[in-house]
């Protein structure tokens, strides 16, 4: 056994010292490939893509991370520019090699405004491959939201898709990319329970947990309102402190942009009012948007700068007007009257409630902003009779905090029933 011994180690330094005779210099790397650097851990991860659920994510960060949880942040998209300033955050395209950036060069174009954008393997696994969440937070706004959340599933990540709208899921089309999509998630996070009944008709979620959290950016618009200067508002404006303002929040879709050109025709009928369009952050305020060209004749209708928010144009508003968008919600959080300009078969909680009007064309719009400022009501809206809660961010960041010690959970997973190819 001895001899045995003797002979494994003369073997041995045999083989040391003949490789280090002729490996004098270290062997070539394949040019396209790079040394694997370990996942980072965290605790909650955010998939950010769309403005509205990134300002819901922001609201909810102060507080998560005051109670120590390690928070990070994908964003592409809108929420690019949402998270610009927030030291958690990441860019998608951020994390790609050079390499990688020129050959899908187009593809990470069409990322950052088609929702269908689909992420290849390549650029899935190796964007997934830098996190290890224990929970993974996502909007329902993109495709490759849903991918990336999926992808994180397979790394037996506690998975949350969160809600950020207040109209049936069912209708809303900014949601069909993921829903088509996704393989499931955990949990669901939805701003209100009147949403319930709508939530468990998707077969997709079928076997989710849902979780009623409110919107936290409800919270934060709030508190935003609070310390905004009138005075210095109306002068970055340009107009007059006793003017009456109307905004209309613009979406950037084609069916949203065809009804801004309706209400801005109705607009030119009361010249006794400012009314400003907020373009949403993905029309960029460009020169060249066909809103920006309709209004640039007209004396009572104006593009809002970008100094101005679209929460300081609503807290100076006597109205606020939009198609769809949630800031129709958050204007009413404030108590300034809604409109929505949309098909005459469109609902949601406020109009179905008689807490905001909705109109569907020319004389309809005109009638609804007189009726709506001219002869105001005075009902009190409650949220909490809605079935929104109030204080929504110790609802949403108190459940990821009782999920980040329940990961191990089994029920309510995810259908993955089969290897994702992207």
């Amino acid at each position: 056994m001895v001899r045995s011994l003797i002979f494994l180690i003369t073997i041995s330094l045999i083989v040391i010292g003949i490789s280090g005779c002729v490996r004098k210099s270290p062997a070539p790397r394949p040019a396209n490939k790079s040394r694997a650097v370990p996942a980072t851990a965290v605790d909650v991860l955010f998939i950010a893509y769309d403005y509205g659920e990134s300002l819901a994510f922001k609201s909810a960060l102060a507080r998560l991370k005051s109670k120590t949880v390690n928070v990070r942040i994908l964003t592409f998209g809108a929420a690019d520019r949402a998270f610009r300033d927030v030291p958690e955050a990441t860019q998608l395209i951020s994390l790609l090699t050079t390499q990688q950036k020129l050959q899908h060069e187009s593809l990470l174009n069409s990322l950052e405004t088609q929702r269908t954008t689909t992420l290849p393997v390549e650029l899935l696994e190796y964007v997934v491959s830098k996190w290890q969440p224990q929970v993974v937070v996502t909007g329902m706004a993109s495709t490759a939201q849903a991918q990336l959340t999926n992808k994180f599933a397979l790394k037996n990540a506690y998975t949350v898709a969160f809600y950020d709208n207040f109209d049936n899921p069912v209708i809303q089309s900014f949601v069909q990319p993921w829903l088509a999509s996704t393989l499931g998630v955990n949990e669901i996070f939805i701003p209100g329970d009147y949403l319930i009944k709508d939530f468990l008709k998707i077969k997709a979620l079928s076997s989710s947990e849902i979780t009623v959290t409110g919107q936290p950016a409800l919270d934060q618009w709030i508190q935003s309102a609070k310390h905004f200067n009138r005075e210095q508002i109306f002068e970055k404006l340009n107009i007059a402190k006793n003017s009456r303002v109307v905004t209309f929040a613009a979406g950037y879709d084609q069916s949203s942009l065809n009804w801004a050109d309706k209400f801005i025709e109705a607009a030119t009928e009361r010249p006794d009012l400012v009314f400003f369009i907020a373009l949403h952050p993905k029309m960029d305020n460009r020169s060249d948007a066909p809103l920006v060209k309709k209004v640039a004749g007209l004396k009572n209708v104006k593009i809002a700068p970008p100094s101005v928010t679209t929460e300081e144009l609503v807290s100076v508003s006597a109205l606020l007007a939009t198609h769809k968008s949630t800031v129709g919600i958050k204007a009413a959080y404030l108590g300034v009257p809604v409109l929505y300009v949309a098909e005459d078969n469109y609902d949601n909680v406020l109009i179905s409630h008689d807490l905001a009007k909705r109109a569907s064309s020319w004389s309809e719009i005109v009638n609804a902003i007189h009726y709506l400022l001219d002869y105001p009501d005075k009902k009190q809206l409650s949220f909490k009779k809605l079935g929104i809660p109030l204080d929504s961010v110790p609802h949403f960041d108190d459940r990821l905090l009782t999920l980040l010690g329940h990961t191990t959970k089994k029920a309510n997973m995810p259908l993955l029933e089969s290897i994702q190819t992207g």
